[in-house]
């Protein structure tokens, strides 16, 4: 079993399509490949807001204490803030030297890295902890670097781990488009269950008549990832009913 390390670029990825991610899940996800020996989760707070605001005070404190008892170390940025042209307040803040400094100083002790991001600038980062001897997975939703994901030993899109983002109801899945058979009106999409083994793939037929964003289907610069319902088909087997056309990504 590899010796796994976890790295979360909080905002990143809340702004990008991962917003109520389960971190349970996630660990969850991780420990598939071996024993997790890193979780770090970067976040930013507004430290003045903090001391003011006590709902913010609470609500930011709650949220790290989840994130501890899921097994993460949580590792905070404050934000900065300064005046813009106009004299109106901008605020910054960013995490990627401290994830970046820790993945180079930790990665030589891991097989794996699950790196969390859709940002571009750790290509590089990348790249060089798989001179280690590290395998990289990258995992995000959207907005998601052509390159980061080209550098990456595998690339996932977060909507397709079970549960790791909560569905409008507990009947949806999600999956993503692998065969369109346009003269005909049907295709199948492959979604994902956990198994001891790890995640294990399923395809599943549906008809054009029940997907809402049919130009979706024909795409040639994005592969569409949709939620869906399953009904009982032909032979006893399942098809997808009621498609929902969530995401559009590059990089599958």
């Amino acid at each position: 079993m590899l010796k796994v390390g976890i790295y979360v670029d909080s905002l990143n990825i809340m702004m990008n399509g991962g917003y109520g991610i389960r971190y349970d899940v996630l660990y969850r996800y991780a420990e598939l490949q071996g024993p997790v020996l890193r979780a770090n989760a970067y976040l930013c707070e507004d430290r003045d807001r903090k001391k003011d605001d006590s709902e913010y005070r609470s609500k930011i404190t709650l949220y790290h204490k989840r994130l501890r008892q899921c097994g993460f170390k949580v590792l905070v940025v404050p934000i900065q803030k300064y005046l813009g042209e106009n004299n109106e307040t901008l605020l910054k803040a960013n995490v990627d030297m401290d994830l970046a400094l820790d993945v180079i100083q930790q990665g030589k002790a891991l097989e794996r890295i699950l790196l969390l991001s859709g940002d571009g600038d750790f290509a590089r980062l990348v790249e060089m902890v798989q001179n280690y001897g590290c395998r990289v997975e990258v995992l995000a939703f959207q907005s998601v670097s052509t390159r980061l994901a080209a550098a990456a030993d595998v690339y996932t899109n977060g909507y397709l781990v079970p549960g790791l983002l909560p569905t409008p109801s507990p009947d949806i899945q999600r999956g993503v488009l692998v065969r369109y058979n346009s003269e005909k009106g049907f295709g199948f999409l492959r979604c994902f269950q956990f198994a001891a083994s790890g995640l294990t793939p399923q395809e599943i037929f549906f008809h054009v008549s029940e997907v809402d964003n049919q130009e979706a289907l024909v795409s040639e610069r994005f592969t569409p990832i949709f939620e869906f319902k399953t009904a009982e088909g032909e032979e006893g087997k399942p098809r997808a009913v009621e498609l929902r056309c969530i995401s559009q990504d590059s990089n599958l």
